[in-house]
């Protein structure tokens, strides 16, 4: 979108925006109307954390962006003030979370909707996801049922030779003091 209607500023958020949904897995829109600068400030610095990326867009540019990347998403996501969420990495639940979190302390955040890996989703559908355990979690508790027959195969196999040990030791001592 290069016209000359744009501001310098206006292009570049624009561009920001084509580039972010392209390299992107997930993509929210939330309004923030009410939400101070500190509390935007905080959000953004948690998104940080969770391996994402966030910017207040004007709608109209954004929009033209989904447009530009043949997205289509509803126009009522492009009402009132939109904050844009964007992480590419394949963890969609630390984004999801950390929105979910912020809403609960902060009414005034509302999450519209979004893309993954661009197909769109909706405000209900973010939510449930935010509910599920993040990649991290999942991969643990994996790796504790696999680890957990192996520990109880070892026990198993090593209570035997403790138990002959332990009669053989008891042998040993009694001879011991016999002699």
């Amino acid at each position: 979108m290069t016209t000359k209607k744009l501001t310098k500023r206006n292009q570049d958020n624009y561009d920001y925006c084509v580039a972010k949904i392209d390299c992107s897995s997930v993509v929210i829109l939330s309004e923030y109307e009410g939400i101070t600068v500190t509390q935007l400030q905080s959000l953004k610095k948690e998104i940080r954390k969770a391996n994402g990326d966030s910017k207040v867009l004007k709608n109209k540019i954004a929009q033209k962006a989904f447009e530009h990347a043949s997205i289509s998403l509803p126009n009522t996501l492009f009402k009132n003030t939109s904050f844009f969420v964007f992480s590419d990495t394949d963890n969609v639940g630390s984004v999801t979370k950390v929105l979910k979190t912020f809403q609960k302390k902060n009414e005034v955040l509302k999450i519209k909707g979004g893309l993954i890996e661009k197909e769109y989703i909706d405000a209900k559908y973010i939510q449930k996801l935010a509910g599920l355990p993040t990649k991290d979690v999942l991969i643990a508790k994996v790796l504790m049922l696999m680890k957990s027959p192996v520990q109880r195969l070892t026990a198993t196999l090593s209570t035997p030779i403790t138990k002959l040990n332990l009669t053989l030791n008891a042998i040993k001592q009694k001879k011991s003091e016999e002699n």
